[in-house]
């Protein structure tokens, strides 16, 4: 079996775990995992802050980007580069004028909420990136969507990059290549793993 076809295999099991959870877990693991998030330092000190716009039942940080933002920090988000034929992505600020984060979002490639406007962020100026996956495991490999987006967004950025899931998105192996980037840690509503 290809690395493709096995990481396809594992990704349908892993969205089937996701999508078995009820709305009571998914609520409370979100707020177990936000816990997590505010007690690590590197993420209290970083002025600027990568995260998403959760789908298809990601783990939901908007309560938490949000609070982050009105606090001061710099929170951007990736969207799909104006005018561009390909899949290609970009990191950008939304519009601190907007009446909220929310008001600065609209729908971009695949229904994802992504910024409208607002400042383009070179990835070597965040300091810590929330990095959502259909799986992790121990080793800091992370199992994607497929489409690359992260991987490409994540090529050589020095920030800290914090893979976030639910627990029953941990398994033993994901099966990695060599354009797959790997998380410094990874952090689920049961516990923060620290790699290497």
């Amino acid at each position: 079996m290809s690395l493709e076809e096995r990481k396809e295999k594992l990704r349908d099991e892993l969205e089937r775990r996701r999508r078995g959870l009820d709305a009571a877990t998914v609520a409370r693991a979100a707020a177990e995992a936000v816990k997590r998030l505010e007690a690590i330092e590197a993420l209290r000190s970083a002025a600027t802050v990568a995260g998403y716009w959760p789908i298809d039942g990601e783990l939901d940080l908007r309560d938490f980007l949000r609070r982050i933002r009105e606090e001061g920090k710099n929170v951007c988000l990736p969207r799909r580069r104006p005018g561009n034929a390909t899949l290609e992505y970009e990191l950008a600020e939304p519009e601190r004028n907007a009446e909220s984060l929310d008001g600065a979002l609209g729908k971009g490639g695949f229904g994802v909420m992504e910024p409208v406007g607002g400042r383009i962020v070179d990835a070597a100026d965040v300091d810590a990136w929330l990095v959502p996956g259909v799986g992790f495991d121990r080793a800091g490999n992370r199992l994607g969507r497929g489409g690359g987006v992260y991987d490409s967004l994540l090529d050589g950025a020095p920030g800290l990059k914090i893979g976030v899931g639910y627990g029953c998105q941990l398994v033993d192996e994901i099966p990695a290549g060599e354009r797959d980037r790997k998380m410094d840690a990874i952090v689920t509503e049961k516990e923060t793993i620290w790699i290497g």
